[in-house]
């Protein structure tokens, strides 16, 4: 070394002097080991969760963080959450927020995008080392953690800022028409089963169901062997279609508790169709082969077939013939158009010399009331085309006409056919006429089945009249049927949603109900209009400061009640003038809810606000159930929401029980699971209170029952279910308080 050094450092030294130079490298080599651990998983999906993980390599590498996700249609996806370098060193500790996609966190509003059924969820930290191509990493050290992902009704609701992007706003908007929902109109059969690890599974039949078709659709559990069959009879002509498909894991057998549900329910969308007996084998295998297969005798006696395969003949008919006759309309309207000589004499040359009638002109003798109406309206309407619901209205009309200068009632046997046809083009009017007919057997022979068969159509359509009808023969059990209260209920429900959404959205072509008798003088002489005497008293009792008068103008204007003709825009300015002018606590939360849903008057949330805090103030229990809703509805704020409707609550406010029972049923409390037996004992409040979504919801779930904690009770479902349209009157009317309700 030393005659290394010389041979270097002599040429540069000056001096005689001899140095002896020795160098000692040093080099600290520090071993590391390839290792990740997640410290602190959480133990479901959840958001700005702060994740540590532990990790060391020894050698340059990459840390990653993967969110892995099934989904029930076999598809796993792989999502990258974080990555970050790594050196060799000693372990280290990472702290990073845990960001999870919202789809997997909260339930989908409409900016949360909806997501397929999730089956597992997987968090996976590992250590990877960079290949030769440096594309490739090899994975030297990992580690995982299961996830539970919550049920989608289990998971909260996402809250929003305030102040919403544009961009966020119009895929809000656009997202409901471009999302692709799954064709249900292709016709197959969708079967879901769960197994005994609560995994699911499903599968689709290769077969459609046909259109217009009675059909048997059997399907068989034999261990994890599923068999789904189905026979189709057109007339006398018998199909048969079959499928077995064996499962990866044991279905789980349990029908001790819940209940079952035909044709669709609150999870799960129904189709469009009618369904019959239904038979249930629970601890062995139907005994019957599809061969053996009859239509039982109650669908032959409906002959519901029948009826589907004429109309759709009468539809095809009609279709022709308004395109015939508008086709003439349009061409006399041409020819009515100033040409040249030329041109006109080029024309009558091209004429035939015998006027022509097209075969689509044929009328078949039955029909011919409905083809003279088509032609009519087809050449009244000229260019805008005519519809087949629109001759079918025109003929209601027609039915009527004939019925009202009739002399006896034997003329209703030679205006029934017409009713019919009407009904076949969609005038349920005509189809609920028809069906009291032959159930009373007004002027015709009495047919059970037929008014049967021409309620279902009704009902398939959600006409109320029917649907009351088919509840009140299923409740009572009339013409042979048997006492069913759960089928009854079905029909009473429907009414009874519609009836609490119409309240939700008054028009004046709505019309209030009341109850009067004509022996209750009192009653009587409170019936008024804006011209009667009693009208104008209140009106002049109002100017003059009387609250209570301009509380009832306002009332009435609004609902249309006590005979007075409505008019939200005339009452909306008897609410301001109460809530501005006399400060009335009442007539400033009416005032208020008008401004808040802009009724009647254009919408400005603010001033809303500040009139409801105002009657709050004083003491108006309702105002605080509406500042709720405020802050839930607007400001996403459940915390604030949920404690004034507390508040309202022990101040016996039945609007604000009915919001509490939605939001434990939903899961919105902030920092509680869904809770459905803590929603029941709300609705029930509610329901006693008077208030009538509430009693419809707890006839909801009264018709299922709580397993555990509430019984089945159908009957007194049904006659809860009732309640909207027999309760005539009630003190929520008194004002626009009903529109202030959470949305389920």
């Amino acid at each position: 070394m030393a005659r290394l050094m010389r041979t270097q450092c002599e040429p540069w030294i000056s001096t005689h002097y001899r140095y002896v130079c020795v160098f000692c490298l040093s080099v600290q080599i520090v071993w590391g080991l390839d290792q990740v651990t997640l410290l602190n998983p959480p133990e479901e999906p959840v958001s700005d969760h702060l994740l540590e993980i532990l990790y060391s390599c020894d050698q340059p590498a990459t840390v990653q963080l993967d969110c892995i996700v099934s989904f029930d249609t076999g598809i796993t996806s792989t999502l990258l959450l974080r990555q970050w370098s790594c050196l060799p060193d000693d372990p280290k500790i990472r702290t990073l927020e845990l960001n999870l996609p919202d789809w997997l966190v909260y339930q989908a509003d409409g900016i949360v995008p909806d997501s397929q059924w999730v089956l597992s969820c997987i968090l996976m930290a590992s250590v990877r080392h960079s290949g030769f191509d440096d594309t490739e990493r090899s994975v030297a050290a990992q580690d995982v953690a299961t996830l539970q992902p919550r049920p989608f009704f289990n998971r909260p609701v996402k809250q929003h800022p305030l102040c919403i992007a544009w961009s966020t706003q119009m895929l809000q908007l656009t997202q409901q028409f471009s999302k692709k929902q799954c064709p249900l109109e292709q016709g197959q059969l969708h079967v879901q089963v769960s197994a005994e690890s609560e995994e699911a599974s499903a599968f689709l039949s290769p077969f459609k169901v046909p259109l217009s078709e009675w059909c048997q659709i059997s399907v068989t559990l034999h261990g994890r062997m599923v068999t789904v069959s189905m026979v189709c009879m057109d007339k006398e002509q018998r199909t048969v279609y079959s499928i077995e498909h064996m499962l990866r894991h044991t279905i789980m057998l349990d029908d001790t508790e819940g209940y079952f549900v035909i044709g669709g329910g609150k999870y799960i969308r129904g189709v469009e169709g009618y369904y019959g007996p239904l038979v249930y084998y629970r601890n062995r295998i139907s005994p019957h082969s599809p061969s053996e297969v009859v239509i039982p005798d109650v669908i032959r006696s409906v002959n519901l077939t029948g009826w589907l395969q004429t109309c759709q003949a009468f539809h095809l008919d009609m279709t022709v013939k308004i395109s015939g006759y508008s086709l003439k309309a349009k061409q006399r309207t041409e020819s009515e158009t100033c040409f040249d000589a030329f041109h006109e004499w080029m024309v009558k040359d091209r004429l035939p010399s015998k006027s022509q009638c097209g075969l689509w002109e044929a009328i078949v003798p039955h029909r011919r009331q409905a083809a003279k109406l088509a032609k009519f309206l087809a050449f009244k309407y000229g260019k805008r085309r005519v519809s087949l619901p629109a001759v079918g209205r025109a003929l209601y009309s027609l039915s009527l006409h004939k019925l009202g200068r009739a002399s006896s009632t034997e003329v209703v046997s030679r205006i029934l056919p017409l009713l019919l046809q009407a009904g076949c083009l969609a005038d349920n009017r005509a189809l609920h006429m028809s069906s009291m007919l032959y159930s009373t057997g007004l002027g015709v022979k009495k047919q059970p089945n037929k008014a049967w068969l021409l309620a279902l159509l009704g009902a398939q359509k959600d006409d109320r009249l029917a649907l009351l009808h088919l509840g009140h023969l299923h409740h009572q059990g009339l013409h042979g049927l048997p006492t069913d209260p759960d089928l009854a209920y079905a029909y009473y429900a429907n009414i009874a949603k519609q009836t609490t959404l119409d309240r939700l959205n008054p028009t004046p072509q709505q019309t209030f109900v009341e109850a009067i008798y004509l022996n209750n003088d009192e009653v009587l002489n409170v019936q008024t209009n804006e011209d009667h005497h009693i009208f104008q008293w209140l009106k002049l009792q109002a100017r003059r400061g009387a609250t209570e008068a301009e509380q009832a103008i306002g009332r009435m204007l609004f609902w249309g009640q006590q005979g007075v003709t409505p008019d939200i825009q005339k009452a909306v300015r008897h609410y301001e003038r109460g809530a501005v002018q006399w400060e009335d606590p009442v007539s400033m939360y009416d005032y208020g809810i008008v401004l808040l849903e802009g009724h009647g008057v254009k919408k400005d949330i603010p001033k809303a606000v500040t009139f409801l805090k105002k009657a709050m103030d004083q003491g108006f229990v309702p105002a605080i159930n509406a500042l709720a809703w405020y802050y839930e509805r607007f400001e996403q704020d459940y915390k604030q929401a949920v404690q004034l409707w507390e508040q309202a609550d022990l101040l016996n406010c039945p609007d604000a029980a009915l919001n509490l029972g939605v939001v434990y049923s939903q899961g919105l409390y902030p920092g509680k699971a869904a809770d459905q037996f803590m929603a029941y004992r709300y609705y029930l409040k509610s329901a006693e209170r008077g208030h009538i979504r509430g009693a419809v919801q707890l006839a909801e779930m009264w018709t299922t029952g709580i397993p555990g904690h509430v019984n089945r009770r159908p009957s007194d479902a049904v006659l809860l279910a009732t309640y909207p349209f027999y309760f005539l009157y009630f003190r929520h009317m008194t004002s626009p308080s009903v529109m202030i309700e959470m949305s389920l």
